[in-house]
């Protein structure tokens, strides 16, 4: 996963303020948290791991890649990203490294015997395995998720565990443990949102001040309009608790990948799932 940065320690102030406040309202909320809700099932199939490449994606021993369903975490850069063999580049992201290593010592734990349980997606447009893993009884994902390693990303229609994932990284950000203690991961803000030159995952945060609803999309702008929310009509179905047509007038926090609309050169972030936007006053 790729991370754009902030270039101002402006943004700690922000971050401070989303944290506290994201403690004590979610806007949009899942049902109450309770460990059944990550419990491995019956029907988890056994495998065999060969290697782990960095926070969310492994390989197994049978040769396929698995990408791990629901989460992000740091990318390591590798100096040939087409042959992950090689060094990773010096550069590195923070907890980059540390979260392969804690995902890593996991799975080691286990024999490197893992179990992947599967939903309706089974491989994503790069032809990896989709999957949530587990490590024994332990649910890989809510793991690196409670440790601040990693970002909840729903991934429709992957949601089995989404409470689950919802609530680790929620008291994970409560806590302000790991990626939710370091400025260099810092929401950025809408009003000074500058671009990047690549897509790439990030956090924004600013207030809705236009919304609007066109045959394939809504959208929620900001008062610069330098980077928009798109939901698509096709999603809506999963904000049915909560229309997001109402979000006009609120402070809100994203988290997505931005993607650059080069027809009409301007910036988006495609929200897919409720737990992906957050309300705060």
């Amino acid at each position: 996963m790729r991370i754009t940065t902030p270039s101002r320690y402006y943004y700690i102030f922000i971050y401070t303020i989303a944290l506290g406040i994201f403690s004590i309202n979610t806007g949009f909320s899942a049902s109450r948290y309770s460990h059944n809700q990550c419990n491995k099932p019956a029907h988890a199939i056994r495998v065999s791991l060969q290697r782990v490449y960095d926070g969310d994606t492994v390989k197994l021993n049978s040769g396929q890649t698995v990408r791990l369903v629901g989460i992000n975490t740091v990318e390591i850069f590798y100096v040939n990203q087409r042959r992950r063999r090689r060094q990773p580049a010096r550069h590195m992201q923070p907890l980059a490294l540390l979260a392969r290593k804690t995902l890593g010592q996991l799975l080691k734990q286990s024999n490197n015997q893992i179990y992947l349980v599967y939903e309706k997606k089974r491989y994503d447009r790069y032809g990896r395995l989709l999957a949530h893993l587990f490590a024994g009884d332990t649910n890989v994902q809510a793991f690196l998720l409670a440790k601040g390693l990693a970002y909840n990303l729903p991934f429709p229609p992957n949601l089995a565990y989404q409470k689950c994932y919802f609530h680790a990284q929620k008291n994970a950000m409560k806590n302000k443990i790991n990626l939710w203690s370091q400025p260099f991961y810092a929401p950025r803000s809408a009003k000074f949102f500058a671009g990047n030159s690549r897509s790439g995952f990030v956090l924004i945060q600013g207030k809705v001040t236009n919304a609007y609803q066109d045959t394939k999309s809504i959208w929620l702008n900001f008062k610069h309009r330098k980077i928009s929310v798109r939901i698509a009509n096709a999603d809506l179905h999963y904000f049915r608790k909560k229309n997001p047509l109402s979000l006009l007038g609120k402070n809100i926090l994203i988290s997505g990948y931005v993607t650059k609309n080069r027809q009409k050169q301007f910036y988006y972030i495609r929200v897919r799932h409720p737990n992906s936007l957050h309300i705060f006053h």
